[in-house]
């Protein structure tokens, strides 16, 4: 039950929105940023050309939505070993953004970020987020003993970010919890 006064979303809103949005997944997936359409997405989605406009005037409107929602990671849960959240950081990393079926989002985001004002904010935005949060474990480790606190929060960021991107985008290979664990001993106190 909703709060009194607050409107509940309309579902055929709510479901064509769904539809729009996995069908600009699909067409990223199938051929990249140039097949996304106000007409080709109307069409895989199943509704009319006008709604696609309506709710999205600009392509960069659809493509924005589709890559944040795809994107979004869940922050785990904390222990209190702010090195053990980190790990658990980037493993969900990972797992929403590096993930064989979410690494074209990603990809979309980088290659076109750049291109017009609202993907490059876009861009910034939620590579800023998952920074952020490595930036703030980083800094509870400092203090809580678990990450060694002589090195810089934005360098950490570096020595983490840097070896998955390159191993998942670069190399095209799996970024494994033990790879993570790797990465782990560049920035812990003392070994995990």
């Amino acid at each position: 039950m909703s709060p009194p006064g607050e409107t509940q979303p309309d579902p055929r809103i709510t479901a064509t929105r769904s539809r729009v949005l996995a069908a600009v997944s699909s067409l990223l997936e199938s051929g990249g940023p140039s097949e996304v359409t106000h007409s080709s997405v109307a069409r895989a989605a199943k509704v009319g050309r006008a709604t696609v406009y309506r709710h999205w005037p600009r392509i960069d409107d659809l493509l924005a939505d589709a890559i944040e929602t795809r994107l979004g990671v869940t922050p785990p849960g904390t222990t209190g070993n702010a090195l053990t959240d980190l790990r658990s950081m980037l493993l969900a990393i990972v797992a929403g953004v590096f993930s064989d079926d979410s690494a074209v989002f990603f990809t979309t985001l980088l290659v076109q970020g750049g291109d017009t004002p609202q993907m490059d904010a876009l861009r910034r935005e939620i590579i800023e987020r998952r920074m952020g949060a490595i930036r703030d474990l980083v800094e509870r480790g400092a203090i809580d003993g678990s990450i060694d606190p002589t090195l810089d929060p934005d360098r950490a960021i570096s020595y983490l970010a840097g070896p998955i991107m390159h191993r998942r985008i670069v190399l095209g290979q799996p970024v494994t919890p033990d790879f993570i664990d790797d990465l782990l001993l560049r920035v812990a106190a003392t070994p995990p």
